[in-house]
């Protein structure tokens, strides 16, 4: 079971909307695998667009992409190892404060909050599957990727990896991708749908 909590800071009287409550190292890795990985994945393709299609005139749009291309300017490494570096500082923070507080809130983006007694939970939804409360996911939604000079087509739905019956994860051609990221939200939707229940 995964819980998610709607919790108040309580000296400056925030609320903040659902975080995903981490108390061990696998739902971790379990979370970085899903969420931060997309983070930083949608960041580097991010950077490539801007340096592939506009010659590296404009901005990054998205969090990361705009990290990595501020790192690259003023490291003037390369990217593979700067993205490596900050993906590796991130995760590290987290499992420090893991081990020091004995958990963390983790937002769907990849931030996050360290256990203490300044917050108080004001709802729980406990959920048999890894999405976080609020997603309501349409065709809208999907994302079909093809990296420079690649002839694979790859699909998501959100920070999610759309992945067929059989476990494959790329396709030959932009339709055949589609066809299998909407028969995916499908069963995205249902997952959504059916196993949420609220606890307060």
């Amino acid at each position: 079971m995964y819980y998610f909590d709607r919790i108040i800071d309580n000296e400056l009287k925030l609320e903040y909307p659902f975080m995903f409550r981490c108390t061990d190292f696998n739902q971790l890795l379990e979370h970085e695998n899903i969420f931060m990985k997309s983070q930083i994945k949608m960041g580097v393709e991010d950077y490539f667009r801007l340096y592939t299609k506009n010659g590296g005139l404009g901005h990054c749009d998205t969090y990361y992409g705009s990290i990595l291309d501020d790192l690259i300017k003023i490291k003037g490494d390369n990217i593979l190892t700067i993205g490596t570096n900050l993906e590796n500082e991130i995760f590290n923070g987290k499992k420090n404060a893991l081990l020091k507080f004995g958990g963390i809130y983790l937002r769907e983006i990849g931030s996050y909050m360290v256990f203490s007694n300044r917050y108080s939970i004001l709802e729980t939804i406990e959920s048999e599957n890894f999405i976080y409360p609020g997603n309501k996911f349409t065709e809208d939604d999907i994302r079909i990727i093809k990296w420079p000079n690649g002839s694979h087509y790859y699909a998501k739905i959100g920070h999610y990896d759309v992945v067929d019956y059989m476990g494959k994860q790329k396709w030959n051609s932009h339709d055949e991708a589609m066809t299998v990221a909407k028969e995916y939200l499908k069963r995205l939707k249902k997952q959504v749908g059916e196993n949420f229940s609220i606890r307060r």
